[in-house]
């Protein structure tokens, strides 16, 4: 994809999933009538504006089915603008090939077993004890992002490339998930990498906004199996028990970076997850 126009409609709509979303406001982003914005938004993308707008929030949707388990499912549809929750059920099960409710029980069941070799091993450690829920309230962020595939070559190549602009002057830089990291099909899915628009060099990138919010935040080194054990960890462990909930699906990662942009391997690099929640 290279019209700058249809990315930053992109970056829009991953921030703006619950809303509206209609042609006209998304064209108005783009700065063309609705008509010549259809026809480059399906170009550019390869589906129309209406259909990746409903995959986008299928996806959210998704995410937030695994990691809230006493949400309704009937919330979540009128919440992304669903006309009705059997219109919802049709589009999701349309999409992931099982309702919601099969695709919850499936995911939480496959996170549950892996918890359950998690615990076993806390039992034999006398030195454990529960985890604290630390909060940091962080204030509005802008990023200038760039968005690139949800691989390992892909976010390793993104992220030499930044240090490499910077000659070493940036210690530390984001990954932004959009997207879910659970389940298959995360070769398909996109995520964002930057900086912080005071931090250094962000040319050619999208402003990208982080709400502003307490945040939670957990160490994480590994592939994308460990990071989403860790997110499924934390949410069950650490906030479900508690007054607080999930405030959004998008998380973030600040992660430390070496002096030299060949030294970077992205699962081994040390990495601190922040979500965002709030009260019940």
């Amino acid at each position: 994809m290279t019209d700058e126009r249809i990315k930053r409609v992109l970056f829009y709509i991953e921030q703006n999933i619950a809303e509206p979303l209609s042609l006209e406001a998304l064209a108005d982003v783009a700065c063309l009538s609705p008509h010549h914005f259809h026809r480059l938004f399906t170009s550019e993308v390869g589906q129309t504006p209406k259909g990746y707008v409903v995959e986008v929030r299928l996806k959210h949707i998704a995410h937030m089915l695994i990691i809230m388990k006493n949400a309704k499912v009937t919330d979540f549809a009128f919440d992304f603008g669903f006309s009705s929750p059997a219109a919802f059920t049709r589009s999701f099960k349309a999409f992931y090939g099982e309702t919601p409710r099969e695709f919850r029980a499936r995911q939480q069941e496959m996170h549950k077993a892996r918890l359950e070799v998690y615990w076993a091993s806390l039992r034999e450690d006398e030195t454990w004890a529960p985890h604290k829920l630390d909060l940091t309230h962080m204030p509005q962020k802008t990023v200038k992002a760039v968005r690139t595939a949800m691989t390992r070559e892909a976010i390793n190549d993104t992220y030499r490339s930044l240090i490499g602009e910077n000659q070493g002057k940036v210690t530390h830089a984001l990954t932004i998930y959009t997207e879910s990291p659970f389940g298959p099909g995360r070769e398909k899915e996109r995520l964002f990498v930057g900086l912080d628009t005071q931090a250094a060099k962000a040319g050619g990138r999208e402003a990208l906004t982080l709400q502003a919010g307490y945040y939670t935040q957990l160490p994480v080194r590994g592939d994308f199996d460990a990071l989403a054990d860790t997110l499924f960890k934390v949410y069950q462990r650490d906030i479900e028990p508690t007054a607080y909930k999930v405030a959004s699906t998008i998380f973030f990662e600040r992660v430390r970076l070496p002096k030299n942009a060949e030294d970077f391997d992205y699962f081994s690099s040390e990495r601190i997850i922040h979500a965002c929640i709030t009260r019940r």
